[in-house]
C-alpha cells in the first residue's frame, strides 16, 4: 500500500475477491505477528459510505469493475501509512494455445489431464490393450478426486466404519 492511494488495479486474470488482510509495514509477510482484516464490501455499502475522505488504516474493500475485467480494488478509509494486502481471490486459467505454456491448473487437475493425455498418446501408439486401459482407469480415478476436490466448500471425506458382526 501506499500512503493516499486508495485504488489499486488487480491482474486481468482476478475473477473475484475474497477475504484480505492488512499487514503493517515492517512486518514479515509471510509470518506477521499481526494481520487486520479488510471486510469485503459490495457496491451497495460502497455506495452507502459517508466520508470518503477519511484516512486511517483500510477496513473496507470493494472489487470494482466497470467492465467485466480488470477488477480494481477501492479501500476506505484512504491508507495513511504503508502496508501489505494479503488478498485471496479467484483467478482465471491462462490461455495455454501457445507453445511453452504451462497449464495453470490446481495439481490434481494437472494430474488427472496428464493421465488422460498419456492414455490417449498410449492408444495412438497401438501400445498393449491393458497398458491403455490401466491408463484410462487412473485418468478415471484423478477426475473423481479433482472433481471432489473442486467442489465448493471443499473435499468431503468418508469415515471408514467396521463392518461386520459386533459381539
Amino acid at each position: 500500500l501506499t500512503v493516499g492511494t486508495w485504488q489499486y488495479d488487480l491482474s486481468d486474470r482476478v475473477r473475484s475477491v475474497g477475504p484480505i488482510k492488512y499487514i503493517a509495514a515492517g512486518e514479515d509477510v509471510s509470518q506477521p505477528s499481526g494481520e487486520s482484516h479488510v471486510s469485503v464490501i459490495g457496491a451497495t455499502a460502497w455506495q452507502q459510505l459517508g466520508a470518503r475522505d477519511q484516512v486511517g488504516r483500510p477496513t473496507l474493500a470493494y472489487a470494482h469493475s466497470e467492465t467485466v475485467l480488470p477488477l480494481a480494488l477501492w479501500l476506505h478509509p484512504i491508507p495513511d501509512e504503508e502496508g501489505t494486502l494479503r488478498v485471496m481471490c479467484e483467478r482465471r486459467l491462462t490461455d495455454a494455445d501457445t507453445d511453452g505454456v504451462t497449464l495453470d491448473l490446481e495439481p490434481y487437475w494437472m494430474l488427472y489431464v496428464v493421465t488422460a493425455l498419456a492414455a490417449q498418446l498410449a492408444q495412438a501408439s497401438s501400445l498393449p490393450a491393458g497398458t491403455v486401459l490401466g491408463l484410462r482407469a487412473q485418468a478415471a480415478e484423478h477426475l473423481t478426486r479433482a472433481v471432489m476436490l473442486s467442489k465448493p466448500g471443499g473435499p468431503v471425506y468418508g469415515v471408514a466404519g467396521r463392518v461386520g458382526r459386533m459381539t
